[in-house]
């Protein structure tokens, strides 16, 4: 019988997980991999679920001699080595379209948080109890409606992210090196080449993993080609964006506005046990970011609805399953 070895973020995790499992077969840890030097139950772990925020590097792959799978609870991979797991014959399963929906949508609220100034009218009211038209120009907002936005992948979270565009009458372009173009006939939607989506667009979102191939794929070289008061959103991943580039470009207001669940690094904004794997400088520019007025910054939490992470523990929960069969 094989061990599995769950790092839960929340008691959901392990009500769930127990509910489907025998007690003998699995174990919990709090708390990520790279908080721990050593455990008993290392050894005995065959199947290693985890979240995003536990790093599977060659050091803490090697923790763990007995190790046949890791199961990500996340779409993204890009917290494990997958060359080193694929060298020691250990299996990686990740879970997809669990938030597609929650995703663009939480996009969009992004957008809307920029476009209409909720909170800062909110604030208006609130902090300054001004409930009348004097001085409101400062908190003047912008249609939707007939902006381009730029869509930069179409897996699930992007498809979603465009219907919802749509219904606000907006204009689509999009962005894929792998063309959906059975999909893009259907929904009347337009495959434009990179540059063209970088010069046309109003807004510019991002939704695509981070390799290799797109690291940095909008850094300074992307911003010059872009409009004057472009809007960036990214809730994909960080190191899609070069932080040095980013901070410029919103510093000089090139680009008006940025709505960003995640940022290059950031887990050095909060976590002192990933203090080893921090770029100081990126870390610093991140801090600037947060603080300026035209950056609306908030911590990696697209993919976090009821719904989602009830689907992300059961799919993850079928994929140990099937391995085990």
């Amino acid at each position: 019988m094989k061990k599995i070895l769950v790092f839960y973020e929340y008691p959901e995790v392990k009500k769930q997980f127990s509910k489907n499992f025998e007690k003998k077969e699995i174990d919990y840890l709090k708390g990520d991999v790279q908080d721990y030097k050593k455990d008993k139950k290392f050894e005995e772990a065959e199947v290693l679920s985890v979240f995003i925020s536990s790093i599977l590097d060659k050091k803490n792959i090697d923790k763990f001699p007995n190790l046949k799978l890791i199961l990500t609870r996340s779409t993204g991979m890009d917290h494990i080595d997958l060359e080193y797991a694929k060298s020691k014959g250990i299996k990686v399963k990740n879970i997809i379209n669990y938030g597609a929906i929650s995703v663009a949508e939480y996009t969009i609220a992004l957008l809307f948080e920029i476009s209409k100034k909720i909170t800062l009218a909110n604030l208006e009211v609130r902090e300054n109890k001004n409930f009348s038209a004097r001085g409101i120009h400062k908190i003047e907002s912008f249609d939707l409606a007939g902006k381009k936005i730029g869509v930069i992948g179409t897996g699930m979270i992007g498809k979603n992210l465009i219907k919802i565009a749509k219904g606000f009458s907006m204009e689509v372009l999009a962005f894929d090196k792998f063309k959906d173009e059975k999909w893009a006939k259907k929904e009347k939607i337009e495959y434009v080449s990179f540059d063209k989506l970088l010069k046309e667009s109003d807004i510019i979102s991002l939704h695509l993993p981070l390799l290799k191939s797109t690291k940095h794929i909008l850094s300074e070289k992307e911003f010059k080609k872009m409009k004057d008061g472009v809007v960036i959103l990214n809730t994909a991943r960080g190191g899609l964006i070069e932080t040095e580039a980013l901070y410029k470009n919103l510093k000089s207001g090139k680009i008006f506005a940025a709505g960003l669940d995640v940022l290059e690094n950031e887990d050095c904004l909060g976590r002192e046990s990933h203090l080893n794997l921090c770029q100081i400088g990126i870390k610093n520019l991140n801090n600037k970011i947060i603080n300026l007025e035209n950056a609306v910054v908030t911590p990696h939490n697209a993919f976090n609805s009821r719904e989602a992470s009830e689907r992300r523990i059961s799919m993850s929960i079928e994929k140990i399953k099937e391995f085990l069969s």
